[in-house]
């Protein structure tokens, strides 16, 4: 599993995987655990940059989650902003 490095409160993933206006990355349980995140920068190649509050990325993984599972793949919709089809407060980062 790839170190979570988190910085003032955020940790950034940069996720290249695009397929029918829908982006896919995969996480880790533990990043969305640690106690100094606050907010998830996820960097969409060619497309935008988009900001998520830790309460909402941890209702996300809440719903997926299974036990003894720490990997928990996402599906970022940033036009409807959603993560696997729940809405969540998605901000684009200028």
């Amino acid at each position: 599993m790839t170190t979570c490095k988190i910085q003032d409160g955020t940790w950034t993933r940069r996720v290249a995987t695009h397929k029918n206006a829908v982006w896919r990355t995969i996480i880790f349980e533990p990043w969305v655990a640690d106690s100094r995140f606050r907010q998830a920068r996820f960097v969409l190649v060619g497309g935008p940059t988009i900001l998520v509050l830790a309460e909402d990325l941890h209702r996300v993984v809440a719903q997926i989650a299974v036990r003894g599972r720490i990997a928990c793949p996402l599906r970022i919709d940033p036009d409807a902003s959603t993560i696997n089809r729940q809405k969540v407060d998605a901000s684009i980062e200028k």
